[in-house]
């Protein structure tokens, strides 16, 4: 038992992120693979939701057979995909779940979809380039990516946001949630915002009452730009701070952990239940 929770450790920074039941299942393949939505392709190549279910599985073969050629295993793995804005810490969060510091440097660009997968359970973490560059530029992102509809096989997507939410960020979740995909919002970095919020305005401020303003103000923000694009948005927001989800693996000053702890131990384990209820129900 020792040497498993050394293992865990390693693996997902914290142990007690993932609680024993959670650790069991994802030692194991899953019930069954993984939910891909009643869709069709019309033909003007959009896709919709369909009643038909022949229709639906047509459309299903075609996305496991090009998921396959691509190296996603939607049978036999958990598959997580990370996507966002280059720079927003995709590549950080996926390397402090993998217990791997200083591993894929985030400023090397990802230019291909890159999977990670676990060595002790049934996940691959899959991190998607970042929009915004020369090599992926936004206005093609979603074009290059999500189009070919492999998005449909992950049992979750993990939307990680930076400094603002953008346009490829709201267009992803609107389609994901139309199409019944998971998905959850990651907001990162969040211990920039702290800091000068503790420098500045709040600097006579608790702790708490400065983690609940920040809350409030990103909870606030998502609101406001999801209507925008004609989308309600009914779900937490996740907020982490670098490195992602680990603070016993990098040791901070106790200040520093007080200040910017936000959703770190939680995230990773609501989102691991989801996908383990849809796989195995």
């Amino acid at each position: 038992m020792g040497s498993k929770q050394s293992a865990e450790k390693k693996v997902f920074g914290s142990a007690e992120v993932l609680n024993q039941p959670i650790i069991e299942w994802m030692e194991k393949k899953p019930a069954k693979p993984s939910v891909i939505p009643s869709i069709e392709e019309k033909s003007d190549g959009e896709i919709e939701i369909t009643t038909d279910p022949q229709k639906a599985k047509v459309m299903e073969k075609q996305l496991r057979k090009k998921a396959k050629e691509i190296g996603i295993d939607s049978k036999d793995n958990y598959n997580f995909a990370f996507i966002g804005a280059v720079g927003v810490g995709k590549t950080t969060m996926i390397n402090s779940l993998l217990g791997v510091f200083g591993g894929v440097d985030e400023f090397e660009s990802t230019k291909v979809i890159t999977p990670y997968a676990h060595p002790t359970y049934k996940i691959v973490f899959w991190d998607f380039p970042g929009c915004g560059t020369t090599d992926v530029p936004s206005d093609k992102y979603f074009a290059n990516y999500f189009v070919d509809r492999n998005y449909c096989v992950f049992d979750h997507l993990i939307i990680v946001v930076g400094e603002r939410l953008t346009l490829i960020e709201l267009k992803i979740a609107k389609q994901a949630k139309t199409f019944g995909i998971p998905f959850d919002f990651v907001r990162s970095k969040a211990d920039n915002d702290l800091s000068q919020l503790r420098k500045g305005k709040m600097k006579n401020a608790t702790n708490d009452e400065i983690k609940a303003a920040y809350r409030k103000q990103i909870n606030d923000n998502f609101v406001e730009q999801t209507a925008k694009v004609g989308m309600q948005l009914n779900k937490e927001i996740y907020i982490v701070s670098w490195p992602g989800f680990d603070f016993e693996n990098v040791h901070f000053e106790e200040d520093y952990v007080a200040l910017n702890e936000m959703d770190e131990r939680k995230v990773i384990q609501l989102i691991m239940e989801a996908s383990i209820r849809r796989r195995n129900d």
